[in-house]
C-alpha cells in the first residue's frame, strides 16, 4: 500500500501538497486574527520607516553624487585620492543640496509670510476688487443679472469673521498647550528618525557597489535563473524610469520657473522672484503642481492688482501649454510613457495615499508597471503569431482620426 502511494505521489507532489496546505492554514490564521496582523504590520512599518526613508534619500542623493564623483573627482591611480573620492563627492553633493534648500527657503519664506499678512489685512479690499471686476465683466449680460444682483447685495462682516478665526486659534492653542508632552515626544521622535535615515543613506552611498554585488549573489543563490532574470529586468526598469523621471522633472521645473520669472519681469508684476520659485518647487508634482503654485501667486498679486493677477494666470496657462507640448517631451522624453489620464490618476491616487511625496512617486512607479505590462502584452501577442499587428493594437487607426 505504501509503495502504491509513493508511486502515485512523487516527492515533488508531496512537497507541493504540503506547501499548499501550509499557505491555506496561514491564510486562515491571518483572516481569523486580521486586526492583530494589521497591528503587527503597522508596528513593523514604524520600525523600518526611517530605513525606507534612508533608501529613498540615498537614491535621490546618488543622482547628484554620481556625476560629481565622475566629473569633479575623476579616478586617479593614487590610493590616497581614491579613498577620498567617495567621501568628498558625498560631502560636496550634500552641500549642493543643502545650499539649494536654504536658498529656496531664504527667498520664499519671508515673502510668503509678508504676503499672508498683506492678504489678511487686505481681504476686504481684495473682495471688493473682485466684486467690482465681476460686475464690470458681466455688465450688459442679461443671463447674469440674477448673479450680479446677489453679488451687489453680498455683505461680509469682516470683524465677526476675524473674531471667529481668533477664537478658533485660541482653542487650538489651548489644545496644543495641553498636549505639550506629546509635541515634545513627537519632535524628539522625528529628529531621531531623521538622523537614522541620514546616517543610513550615507552608509548606503559609501557601500552601494558592495551592497549591489551582495544582492546579486543572494538573488542568484536563492532564485531560479528564470525568476532571477525577471527580477533584474523589473529592477532595471524601475531604476531607469525613476532616475530619468527625477532628473527630467527637476530640470523641467527649473525651466518653467525661469520662463515665468522672465515673463513676470516683462509685465512688471510684483513678487516675481518669490512666485517663480514657489511655482518651480510645486512644479515637481506632475501636471497639477505648477497650478498649485500659481494659485498662491494669484492671491499674492490679487492683493495689489486684481487685473494683473488675471494676466498672471493667463501667462501661467500659456507657459504650461508650452511646457506640455514642447519642453516636457524634450527634457523628460519617454521616461514616463504614460497617457495623460494615467498620469493624472497616479497624481490623485498617490496624493490621497501619501500626500505630496505620493504625488511625485506614483507617476514613475505607474510608468514602470505600464512599461513592464506593455512588454508582456507584446510578447504574448508575438507568441500568438500576431506580432505584425502589435503596432495596430497599440495605436488603432480610429485613435488618430
Amino acid at each position: 500500500m505504501k509503495k502504491g502511494i509513493s508511486k502515485i505521489f512523487t516527492s515533488a507532489d508531496r512537497k507541493t501538497f504540503i506547501t499548499k496546505v501550509f499557505i491555506l492554514m496561514l491564510a486562515l490564521l491571518i483572516v481569523q486574527h486580521f486586526g492583530l496582523v494589521l497591528s503587527i504590520i503597522d508596528k513593523i512599518i514604524d520600525i523600518i520607516f526611517p530605513f525606507l526613508v534612508g533608501c529613498g534619500m540615498a537614491y535621490i542623493w546618488s543622482l547628484f553624487q554620481n556625476p560629481i564623483e565622475k566629473i569633479i573627482f575623476p579616478r586617479s591611480k593614487k590610493k590616497f585620492l581614491q579613498k577620498l573620492r567617495r567621501p568628498l563627492s558625498i560631502i560636496f553633493s550634500l552641500l549642493v543640496l543643502l545650499g539649494i534648500v536654504v536658498l529656496i527657503l531664504y527667498l520664499v519664506l519671508p515673502q510668503i509670510y509678508n504676503s499672508i499678512v498683506v492678504i489678511a489685512e487686505s481681504a476686504p479690499l481684495l473682495a471688493e476688487n473682485l466684486r467690482t471686476w465681476f460686475l464690470d465683466v458681466t455688465s450688459g449680460l442679461n443671463w447674469a443679472e440674477g448673479i450680479r444682483e446677489n453679488v451687489r447685495n453680498l455683505s461680509i462682516d469682516w470683524e465677526e469673521l476675524a473674531k471667529t478665526i481668533g477664537d478658533a486659534l485660541q482653542n487650538s492653542a489651548g489644545g496644543i498647550l495641553g498636549s505639550a508632552l506629546n509635541i515634545i515626544e513627537n519632535t524628539v521622535g522625528f529628529f531621531v528618525a531623521a538622523f537614522t535615515a541620514i546616517v543610513f543613506a550615507i552608509y548606503l552611498l559609501f557601500l552601494k557597489e558592495k551592497l549591489i554585488h551582495q544582492s546579486k549573489r543572494v538573488g542568484k543563490a536563492y532564485l531560479p535563473e528564470k525568476h532571477w532574470q525577471r527580477v533584474r529586468y523589473v529592477l532595471s526598469v524601475l531604476n531607469e524610469t525613476f532616475s530619468k523621471f527625477f532628473k527630467g522633472q527637476v530640470l523641467d521645473a527649473f525651466v518653467v520657473g525661469a520662463l515665468l520669472f522672465i515673463a513676470m519681469l516683462i509685465f512688471r508684476m510684483p513678487y516675481a522672484l518669490t512666485i517663480s520659485v514657489v511655482v518651480m518647487v510645486t512644479a515637481l508634482i506632475p501636471m497639477i503642481g505648477a497650478f498649485i503654485g500659481g494659485a498662491v501667486g494669484f492671491l499674492m498679486i490679487a492683493v495689489t492688482d486684481f487685473r494683473q493677477a488675471v494676466i498672471f494666470l493667463i501667462i501661467l496657462i500659456v507657459i504650461q501649454q508650452l511646457e506640455g507640448d514642447l519642453i516636457y517631451p524634450k527634457i523628460v522624453g519617454d521616461s514616463v510613457g504614460l497617457p495623460g489620464i494615467w498620469v493624472f490618476s497616479a497624481v490623485i491616487v498617490g496624493g490621497a495615499i501619501a500626500g505630496p511625496l505620493g504625488m511625485i512617486i506614483a507617476v514613475p512607479l505607474l510608468a514602470s508597471i505600464y512599461k513592464i505590462f506593455r512588454k508582456n502584452v507584446n510578447k504574448r501577442l508575438s507568441e500568438k503569431e500576431l506580432g505584425e499587428d502589435v503596432e495596430s493594437v497599440e495605436n488603432p487607426p480610429y485613435v488618430n482620426k
